[in-house]
């Protein structure tokens, strides 16, 4: 398609034109690549990022990605991307954050799942304004991106409260307590 195609698409009975070559700022896609494919295993072609990398720091490290992880969906509220893709966002972030907890395996999986990567496809696909047009989005979605983001937060807090009480109850059965 040309630059500056449209492509209709039917929303409640409704059709409407939707642009179908955004184009996304070009931070945000080095971003998530960095993030999620900045390296290559060269025999197997197997991609990774600093995701998994900064994941193996204990306690920090799923923090810390789960943080960029964020930024990159609350940047798809000036894309205005409809409500259910930045419910998709953040499910794909929970389901990061959440498995990434699990020793070991939740590193590979971490490794494989590449949540950036996959949020930025769908705000390539969803996106209804160009990257020039996308300085400012609508209250609305500020505000139900800031509870998606609440909960997502309050996933951390939960997870490291519960680290904390295992720990404590482990410390209190070998006396060290």
């Amino acid at each position: 398609m040309k630059m500056g195609a449209e492509r209709k698409v039917e929303s409640k009975n409704k059709l409407f034109a939707r642009p179908s070559n955004i184009q996304i700022e070009r931070e945000l896609e080095v971003l998530s690549r960095v993030m999620d494919n900045q390296f290559r295993i060269p025999i197997l072609g197997w991609r990774f990022g600093l995701n998994p990398i900064i994941d193996l720091v204990p306690g920090i490290g799923d923090a810390a990605t789960t943080l960029v992880a964020l930024y990159i969906m609350s940047s798809a509220v000036r894309y205005r991307v409809s409500k259910i893709t930045l419910v998709r966002m953040g499910i794909n972030i929970a389901i990061y954050f959440i498995i990434g907890l699990i020793p070991f395996a939740g590193d590979a999986f971490d490794a494989w799942w590449k949540p950036n990567i996959r949020n930025i496809t769908l705000l390539r696909q969803r996106a209804t304004v160009s990257a020039a047009e996308a300085r400012q989005g609508r209250k609305s979605d500020w505000l139900f991106v800031g509870i998606i983001i609440l909960i997502l937060l309050g996933l951390l807090v939960g997870s490291l409260v519960v680290t904390y009480l295992i720990l404590r109850f482990v410390g209190r059965q070998l006396g060290m307590f």
